[in-house]
């Protein structure tokens, strides 16, 4: 894969174009990750791609070997594993509640306790998420400075 980067001081917005023979995961992996630094995420849904607000997303899950990531409206499927999607929203209001799930906690409205020393976090959209054992910790600590606004990093 190559990049070109071409200063024009006459533009008035940037913009990204990208000419290829094939689409490839490559490439989708490489778009996923300049819309990261954008505040958007690449998806698909069947043969079209979407760019999608983190704002937006709600959460992103595996699921028989593939990853998806949901926003109130529609499914995205996006060809990163989710080991790498929380790297890239690792200073960001994500965080991995579960072996196969990472959430936005903007998007949680409530969390309650769950058998076995788990939690269940209820979602603006309805769905509710487990978060395991291993993750309640965590998603405790991170809720608390998104809320409250600390830099807890």
């Amino acid at each position: 894969m190559r990049i070109n980067i071409v200063e024009d001081p006459d533009i008035v917005e940037t913009e990204i174009n990208v000419i290829c023979k094939k689409k490839t995961p490559d490439l989708y992996d490489a778009l996923s990750e300049i819309g990261v630094l954008a505040d958007t995420f690449v998806g698909k849904v069947g043969s079209e791609t979407y760019f999608v607000a983190l704002s937006e997303v709600l959460y992103f899950e595996t699921v028989d070997d593939k990853v998806f990531f949901y926003s109130e409206k529609l499914t995205y499927e996006t060809g990163l594993r989710l080991y790498k999607i929380e790297e890239m929203l690792e200073s960001t209001s994500f965080q991995r509640i579960s072996k196969t799930t990472i959430v936005n906690l903007r998007k949680i409205i409530s969390i309650k306790p769950a058998k076995y020393s788990k939690l269940e976090a209820t979602l603006k959209s309805g769905d509710r998420l487990i978060v395991s054992r291993f993750y309640v910790g965590q998603i405790r600590n991170k809720l608390r400075c998104v809320y409250e606004k600390n830099n807890c990093n």
